[in-house]
């Protein structure tokens, strides 16, 4: 190296780092101090109490000083050069430099560890690791001799790779297995499948009677109806058929996943451990149906990340590609809103991102791109609500209003509602920012902005990872559950594979120079994680399927369809949770298409009126006795304030007791622990 780059290149790659770390510092500390005062002290939280989401508030906050930390601290130090006497060779400073960044890094990665079973609902998902403190104190020693070992495989002169097709048969055993997982048909067997299933299930099932959306048949997972109803039709139009074609699409989704991690690593044993950490979100994170997220909001980031990547990587010509991006931002937002939002920005600031690698924020350029990013959100959207307004014509309906087609985030609690507040207790969502914190260095570094060295794809594709995964966490920040952290998985192991091999490059291992015993360790710490995450996904792996397998079972939906067949006549209208999924085994028509009665507390005041005229004015019908007790007890649900609902609550106890005196039982029974009743009218 010194005899190509001449008797200062130590100086000049010691100057040139020097701004790196010192900008990366500011980023870390900087996150340091708004987190204090955001999550440990009363100040701010107090003035804001009420007003807004605080969570989701100190993310964004958090977010944008990062990135202003970032470019603030380049400014300032990207015009110096420092050099010095000292030699390049300083074994020493290196071996104590890389010392430091494990005992730290351990340490954080350690009581993050210890303090996972008590963040809130940890105690939902099988951790067998924390089963007592012996087995953490054995998975702690494993990740010491899995430093150790990885540590001297980095520092091989020769590391041995495994042959290119014996990965893409690992990936592809992956995604069937990720695609099985998914697969679930009987979701009557628990109370929390039956519930999360009829959430998700409602919106398809309503298309396929060519029902409109508006205020009162509404979804708060977005418009994903329209475009899996037609396949579920196709295959027959039960819950099964809807669940195999997720399936289908999960196997996709993390192929794409895959392909990302391959053009953006090159190390077969990170690929390896990335495909098996990305798949461990499918395999190995729900015990029950979780349709909402899993795999609701991944199927589409896997997409478009996948053709972020392939488009950057082939290069096509014409303006076709251009429309077809368009198309697939128009389908992710109709899909869901939020998942949409962050494709559309992975897609524009990936973007702006190879722009700034090879021209300065001044140029005319720049500012070209970043207007025609902008028309592409815009007409990402619009294209979205005409995707919906067409489908509403289609079922004898105008546009839905805008509220209709942005519900439930407009004009509703719903989001705060939801809020969780997040641990304070080392915990991995903290990592997760760290992760996010250097990703987002390593990407201005690249830029002009920084003093970039031209062109760089492997960065690009690495911005679109970084900008999904930033601004899906929003998910996790707004209801801090220890699952809903496992929306940013994928993209997070993705990134840590790029980070390993980034910081663990043969030059760095070989040689020493200004800050290599931190890109070491780094490098190291960063793949003991990664290898965890994969092994402790291996491990869980088989439990949880063993629980799901019983879900496969297809005899105890046959028999429960046998016994509603019994006691209903057929397509007798029908409200409650889960029996959407149970008509659609038989066949039958519920005739109520209303917002799905898992997220009734949500709904708007036109939807809670349809209801109660539905039940003024029934014969027979067949329902949840959770329903009647909901409408008659909380008809407001989270909307108060709203002087219609005002009306409806007060006029609420009325309905119903109106309603029991006019019907009579003639038939019940029980599903999941919960008790349906057939009424007729006296």
């Amino acid at each position: 190296m010194a005899g190509i780059h001449g008797k200062n290149s130590g100086a000049e790659i010691r100057s040139g780092r020097i701004p790196k770390l010192l900008s990366f510092g500011s980023v870390m500390l900087l996150e340091a101090v708004i987190a204090y005062f955001f999550l440990y002290t009363d100040f701010i939280r107090k003035s804001l109490w009420g007003t807004v989401n605080y969570d989701i508030l100190f993310y964004v906050v958090f977010a944008v000083s990062a990135v202003l930390s970032c470019i603030m601290f380049h400014y300032l130090f990207r015009s110096q050069k420092i050099f010095t006497a000292e030699p390049e060779e300083n074994r020493k400073r290196e071996w104590i430099l890389e010392g430091i960044v494990y005992i730290a890094g351990f340490a954080v990665l350690g009581a993050s560890f210890v303090n996972a079973p008590f963040t809130p609902a940890a105690n939902t998902h099988y951790l067998p690791w924390h089963a007592s403190r012996r087995t953490q104190m054995l998975v702690f020693i494993a990740a010491v001799w899995l430093a150790f070992e990885i540590r001297m495989y980095m520092s091989r002169e020769s590391r041995g790779d495994i042959h290119t097709v014996h990965i893409k048969a690992v990936q592809l055993l992956l995604a069937l297995l990720a695609g099985w997982s998914i697969y679930q048909p009987d979701c009557f067997l628990q109370d929390t499948s039956m519930y999360h299933g009829d959430a998700y299930f409602n919106s398809v099932y309503r298309v396929m009677h060519l029902q409109p959306y508006n205020e009162i048949n509404c979804g708060v997972y977005g418009f994903y109806g329209i475009i899996l109803a037609p396949f579920t039709k196709l295959l027959g139009g039960d819950f099964r058929a809807c669940v195999l074609v997720l399936a289908a699409l999960t196997v996709l989704c993390v192929l794409c996943y895959f392909y990302v991690l391959n053009k953006l690593v090159h190390n077969s044993w990170l690929r390896i451990a990335g495909s098996i950490g990305a798949a461990c979100t499918f395999t190995s994170s729900w015990q029950a149906l979780y349709l909402q997220l899993w795999p609701h909001r991944f199927i589409f980031t896997g997409f478009v990340l996948a053709f972020i990547v392939w488009k950057k990587t082939v290069s096509p010509e014409g303006k076709k590609w251009s429309f077809i991006a368009i198309a697939l931002l128009i389908l992710s937002l109709v899909w869901n809103l939020e998942t949409g939002i962050a494709c559309v920005l992975a897609y524009a600031g990936s973007d702006m991102v190879s722009c700034l690698q090879e021209h300065p924020l001044t140029s005319g350029i720049v500012w070209k791109k970043l207007l025609r990013n902008i028309l592409t959100a815009l007409l990402s959207a619009g294209g979205a609500y005409l995707f919906v307004g067409i489908y509403n014509l289609c079922a004898g309906e105008s546009f839905p209003s805008v509220q209709a087609f942005l519900f439930p985030f407009v004009n509703n609690p719903y989001v705060a509602y939801l809020n969780i507040e997040l641990p304070l207790v080392p915990s991995a969502w903290m990592l997760f920012c760290a992760l996010l914190g250097i990703v987002i260095c390593v990407i201005l570094w690249s830029t002009c902005l920084c003093k970039g060295k031209g062109r760089n794809d492997k960065i690009v594709n690495l911005a679109a990872c970084a900008i999904t995964a930033a601004v899906q966490f929003v998910y996790y920040v707004n209801r801090a559950v220890y699952g809903n952290l496992f929306i940013v998985l994928p993209a997070a192991v993705i990134m840590m594979a790029f980070l390993a091999e980034y910081s663990g490059r043969r030059e760095i291992f070989r040689s020493s120079r200004f800050g290599n015993g931190i890109f070491r360790g780094a490098a190291v710490v960063q793949t003991v994680i990664l290898v965890l995450v994969a092994g402790m996904g291996v491990c869980k792996f088989l439990p949880i399927e063993i629980e799901r397998d019983k879900a496969r079972d297809m005899q105890p939906v046959e028999e429960l369809a046998a016994v509603i067949a019994g006691g209903v006549p057929a397509d007798t209208p029908a409200i409650g949770i889960g029996l959407p999924a149970i008509y659609s085994y038989l066949g039958w028509d519920t005739n109520f298409y209303a917002i799905d009665m898992a997220d009734l507390d949500v709904a708007p005041a036109e939807c809670k009126s349809y209801i109660y005229r539905v039940l003024e004015n029934a014969e027979d019908i067949f329902i949840d006795e959770r329903v009647l007790d909901s409408l008659k007890n909380a008809p407001q649900g989270i909307r108060g304030g709203d002087t219609e609902l005002n009306r409806l609550a007060e006029d609420a106890p009325a309905v119903i007791d109106s309603f029991l005196a006019a019907h009579e039982v003639r038939w019940e029974c029980e599903i999941a622990g919960y008790r349906y009743t057939y009424y007729g009218k006296i």
